[in-house]
């Protein structure tokens, strides 16, 4: 798959498609985070093995349905087209991405970003941001000693996200415990 719209828009991976559901081409999707859900359809989305292999499709229709959403794209009108995109990740141009409210942030946001507590230590850069059932967390590299902390992303950890200034400041108390 391959598309020839703008190459240098960022996409965003907003979930993955995991498995056909009913005959009419409809694809179960396992999303990242909720940007998924609080998209308006009709809207123009990328699906391909990778940011830079996809293909421009119009995401038609969301159902949020107990096991997850499920979604139907323009083109997929089977149950055996909607298979072959298992595994495929679904993207949207970041300046389609809907507004946030106060202190939310896409996992984008915070990747780069400066890790210190509140004492203003340095204790690394934030590399990745997983979406774990419970809680969402950081990963932060710990540069020189190449060491990395996971950090969950709780009130009683982060003190503050400010992506402005470039830094997560933490609770040095939570992180004397977890070091």
């Amino acid at each position: 798959m391959s598309d020839t719209d703008n190459v240098h828009s960022r996409r965003i991976a907003i979930g993955v498609i995991c498995k056909a559901i009913g005959l009419k081409g409809f694809c179960g999707v396992k999303p990242f985070g909720s940007t998924l859900e609080k998209l308006s359809v009709p809207v123009d989305v990328y699906i391909g093995s990778s940011e830079h292999e996809t293909t421009l499709v119009t995401l038609q229709e969301i159902d949020i349905r107990s096991k997850g959403p499920a979604c139907r794209f323009s083109g997929i009108e089977s149950m055996e087209q909607a298979e072959a995109l298992r595994d495929y990740t679904v993207y949207i141009a970041s300046d389609l991405l809907p507004d946030l409210g106060k202190e939310e942030y896409y996992h984008f946001d915070l990747i780069g970003l400066k890790v210190q507590d509140d004492s203003g230590k340095d204790l690394g850069v934030i590399t990745s941001v997983h979406n774990f059932p419970t809680v969402d967390s950081v990963e932060v590299d710990r540069g020189a000693s190449h060491e990395t902390l996971m950090l969950p992303l709780t009130a009683d950890v982060v003190i503050s996200i400010d992506p402005s200034t470039g830094y997560l400041t933490v609770r040095r108390s939570v992180i004397d415990e977890l070091i």
